[in-house]
């Protein structure tokens, strides 16, 4: 029969126990032998043994168990207020993509230009999505990276739990920004045919891919970095934008 290492370690100490409680009989029972100080001696030695392997027996597994989980949640709530500060730079800079500041201008500037582009259906959809990128996205991300840069000055609040539902909310802005208006983007300049985009399209739509895919690798790295150091917070595999 298999059993575990614990188990093992269980047994062998209620072995040497029962060999001990034997022993202690035995020198009870014939304590006339012994000087009355080596008596005593004996039996608050052999007590004091017994007491410890019952307590190693019956206690050991749960206290290191307590402690390797004591240990743990130390480590990964010192290591997520150690990148909590770089984190929080990533959000800040994702907010300052352009189209937060202005719409005319960024990803949904490039979707601005295409409108002149299309058919009257399909204007009229990407109208619709230029229009909702201040309640889907932009004002969300400027409440978000705001409450971010105000927890600079609160790191010690910061632990795993906290962080891993910033980072959450975070990579879930990244997703749906690109899934939204990035690689729309991408689709509708596909269906209207790449022939038909002015090079000026081009040239913003490119400019502003480099500059995106140059912030997902940084934080994939940094992700990666994280995660060397036992903190699986962050998201290693969040996708660049694809070209035109």
């Amino acid at each position: 029969m298999h059993t575990s290492g614990y188990d093992t370690t269980k047994i062998i100490a209620f072995t040497t126990i029962g060999v001990l409680a034997g022993l202690l009989i035995v020198i009870i029972s014939t304590h006339q032998l012994y000087p009355e100080f080596l008596f005593y001696s004996i039996l608050v030695a052999f007590t004091s043994a017994i007491a410890i392997l019952v307590a190693y027996a019956f206690l050991w597994k749960p206290c290191s168990r307590y402690a390797s989980q004591w240990s743990y949640w130390r480590k990964v709530n010192r290591l997520s207020r150690k990148h909590f500060g770089e984190f929080n730079d990533f959000v800040q800079k994702f907010a300052k993509f352009p189209e937060f500041n202005n719409v005319s201008q960024g990803i949904t500037g490039v979707l601005q230009d295409l409108l002149n582009k299309t058919i009257k259906a399909q204007g009229t959809i990407i109208q619709a999505r230029i229009s909702d990128f201040g309640a889907i996205l932009k004002e969300p991300i400027s409440r978000f990276s705001e409450r971010s840069g105000n927890l600079r000055w609160r790191k010690r609040e910061i632990n795993y739990e906290f962080l891993s539902c910033l980072v959450k909310e975070f990579e879930n802005y990244i997703a749906l920004h690109k899934w939204l208006y990035v690689d729309f983007t991408v689709v509708k300049a596909r269906e209207i045919g790449l022939h038909k985009i002015s090079t000026t399209t081009k040239r913003l739509y490119s400019g502003y891919k480099g500059d995106y895919n140059d912030f997902i690798v940084a934080y994939t790295q940094f992700a990666g970095r994280s995660a060397k150091e036992e903190l699986r917070i962050f998201n290693q595999k969040l996708e660049k934008a694809n070209e035109l």
